[in-house]
C-alpha cells in the first residue's frame, strides 16, 4: 500500500425477529437511526442483498467509537422493530 490506512468498512444486516421483512426493516433502521441524529449510516448491495453499510474514515477509530455506534445502533433498533412488529398484529387481526 503507498499509504497507510486511512478508513475501513463492515457491512451488515439487523435481523429481526417475527416475520417481518429483512430488507425494509433493515432501511427502516437506517433512515430511523439517522434522522435520531445519533449516527450516520449507509446500506449498499452485497450481490442483491442489502446491508447496513458502516465506513469510518477516522485514521484512528478507538474501541470505544465503534462500541457507541453498536449502542446506538441496538438502542435504534428495538424502536422499528416494536412498530413494525405492531403493523404485523394489526395486519394480521384484519386477516
Amino acid at each position: 500500500m503507498p499509504a497507510p490506512r486511512q478508513s475501513f468498512t463492515v457491512c451488515f444486516r439487523y435481523l429481526p425477529e417475527g416475520n417481518a421483512d429483512v430488507n425494509t426493516f433493515n432501511r427502516k433502521l437506517r433512515e430511523s437511526l439517522r434522522m435520531s441524529g445519533k449516527s450516520t449510516v449507509n446500506y449498499g448491495y452485497i450481490g442483491k442483498i442489502p446491508a447496513i453499510r458502516l465506513i469510518t474514515a477516522n485514521g484512528e477509530p478507538e474501541k470505544p467509537d465503534i462500541d457507541l455506534f453498536f449502542e446506538h445502533f441496538i438502542s435504534e433498533a428495538g424502536e422499528p422493530e416494536r412498530k413494525f412488529q405492531g403493523t404485523e398484529s394489526k395486519l394480521n387481526q384484519r386477516s
